[in-house]
Parts: C-alpha cells; structure tokens; sequence
C-alpha cells in the first residue's frame, strides 16, 4: 500500500496493480522494500489522457468495475486492485471466477464482493 501511495503521490495510476507486478526487494543494509513493476498501462493523472476514451487496460481479474466499464480512473482503481491481490494473497483464489475473461468482468461489475472467510474460515 505504502509503494501505491507512492505512485499516487506521483501523480500516476498504476491501472495493472496485481501479485506479478509487486516485487519485494532487500536493500543492502537488508531492509525489505516493495516496489511495483510494469507500468505499461498506467496513465499520468495531470497530463492529457494516454488512451482514448472507451479503452480498458489491465488484468480482468484485478480490474476495477470503473476500469472494465471504461469509466475515467483515479486512484480508487488502484485501491480495488489492491484488495483483489489481498483476496488473492489471503485465500489462494480469484475474487471473481469465470469460465472466460469476460464472465470475470461482469462478476466484478455485478457480483457482491465475496468475503474472504468464507473461502478460509479464522
């Protein structure tokens, strides 16, 4: 969250926010230190947008409903990606499952949010 918050500061939205793209490093005095990877697709929030309206970047199973739909972001996209690799991290599965990609985002858009200790009681 603290890495996100960064990239926020920045003026920047990730918009990919998933497990593969956080990356814990060790600093030479050994500290540990996350740093997000793969900024393909994030977009600078001050500037001109990067992709015309309508596009939808980013990883069905992390994507925000605002995302999907192709709604303009800001930095919530990024919160709701976060709790999807929460959900992920704390219980082994998708937050949202679907045969195909596009069931996946539909059930992001119109599913309640599934609560994790239903998948991993205590």
């Amino acid at each position: 969250a603290g890495a996100m918050a960064a990239v926020h500061d920045a003026g920047v939205i990730h918009r990919d926010l998933k497990p593969s793209n956080v990356f814990l490093h060790r600093r030479p005095d050994g500290r540990e230190q996350v740093k997000l990877l793969d900024f393909g697709v994030a977009k600078v929030t001050d500037h001109a947008a990067l992709t015309k309206t309508g596009d939808a970047f980013g990883t069905p199973f992390y994507m925000s409903p605002e995302q999907i739909l192709a709604h303009p972001l800001d930095h919530r996209t990024d919160v709701y990606s976060l709790g999807a690799t929460y959900y992920v991290l704390l219980t082994n599965r998708y937050p949202f499952k679907g045969e195909h990609e596009l069931q996946v985002m539909f059930a992001h858009c119109n599913d309640p949010v599934p609560d994790p200790r239903a998948v991993v009681p205590g």
